[in-house]
């Protein structure tokens, strides 16, 4: 599969239950999308309980790796042209370990789900900002696209926050993160989502 993808980060923020994995998940996996999917779900979200999961490095490994049967060597599993793989590993260090195969993927969606709690590993940040300004150059110009879903974009390293290209709001009233809005997405836009009833999100550019 040759996916190419735009440089940028979409974003989905909310409170804690708003629905945000729930609606990067419908989004993500709609019949009409034809995507492969690496999600780290530092949470272990019940929202994502029952798609495969890869829970240990030995998991990962042989997931991105070719298989021998006898003389044949078989291409890995994400070689296929759709999947979805949830990444659930005990310790950071082990999400950090995984980020190093990034680079090298081809046509992937990268979520990273409470990305607050991986974010703060200097070499996820660094993979995340790489992919986000020059997603499309990687994997023979088939790319690796970024999706990182936050409690509050605040929490987000600044140069990660910067590269927001979409943007999915549920309501949000904490002044940073509605003064981040009105400067990333326009005023209009920060008053919407200031007014947003419960598990309702407003979507940026337009919708």
């Amino acid at each position: 599969m040759k996916r190419n993808v735009a440089p940028g980060v979409t974003l989905i923020t909310g409170r804690t239950f708003a629905g945000k994995t729930t609606l990067a998940r419908e989004l993500l996996l709609a019949p009409r999308e034809s995507r492969r999917v690496l999600w780290y779900d530092v949470s272990m979200s019940e929202a994502l309980d029952d798609l495969p999961s890869l829970d240990s490095p030995d998991a990962v490994r042989a997931f991105f790796s070719p298989t021998r049967r006898g003389r044949k060597v078989v291409p890995p599993a994400a070689d296929a042209p759709r999947w979805v793989r949830t990444v659930r590993l005990p310790r950071l260090d082990l999400y950090r370990w995984c980020t190093e195969l990034v680079p090298h993927m081809r046509g992937v969606t990268w979520v990273l789900d409470d990305a607050g709690r991986v974010l703060v590993d200097r070499l996820i940040e660094l993979r995340a900002w790489e992919c986000a300004v020059s997603g499309r150059h990687w994997g023979r110009k088939a790319g690796v696209e970024l999706w990182v879903i936050a409690h509050r974009a605040m929490d987000l390293p600044a140069r990660i926050r910067g590269q927001v290209v979409a943007l999915h709001a549920f309501q949000q009233d904490e002044p940073a993160d509605l003064r981040y809005l009105a400067e990333r997405c326009g005023m209009a836009y920060c008053e919407r989502v200031r007014g947003l009833a419960p598990y309702v999100a407003a979507h940026w550019p337009g919708g």
